[in-house]
C-alpha cells in the first residue's frame, strides 16, 4: 500500500500447518501524513483499521486455491472527507494454474 500522503503500519502473522496450506492474518493501520492535503474539512489523520485473513491451498503441483476475507473500519478522516461511516468488507476466491 503506497501513497504520498499515507502512513501504513502492518502486522502480519503467517503459519504453514501443512505443506499444502499456508494461512494468516494481516492487520493494517492507515493514517494520513498531512490531513490538510485532503481539504479543509479533514482534521483527523485516522483513515482506518483493516484486518485480512488469507489462506493458500496448493492442491497439486499445478493448482492453488486462494481465499481472502477483509474488513476495514473507517476512521474519522474518511467520515470527514466522504461522510462514510459504514465498514467495508469483502471476500475473494481465486484459482491459480502454474506450469
Amino acid at each position: 500500500v503506497s501513497n504520498s500522503n499515507l502512513i501504513t503500519h502492518q502486522l502480519r502473522l503467517h503459519v504453514t500447518p501443512t505443506e499444502s496450506i499456508g494461512t494468516g492474518l494481516i492487520f493494517y493501520r492507515f493514517l494520513l501524513d498531512r490531513p490538510e492535503a485532503q481539504g479543509p474539512e479533514v482534521t483527523s489523520d485516522d483513515i482506518g483499521f483493516e484486518a485480512d485473513w488469507y489462506m493458500d491451498w496448493k492442491v497439486n503441483d499445478n493448482f492453488t486455491f486462494s481465499f481472502v476475507g477483509a474488513y476495514l473500519n473507517p476512521g474519522d478522516a474518511v467520515q470527514q472527507a466522504f461522510d462514510r461511516t459504514k465498514s467495508f468488507a469483502y471476500g475473494m476466491i481465486s484459482l491459480a494454474y502454474s506450469y
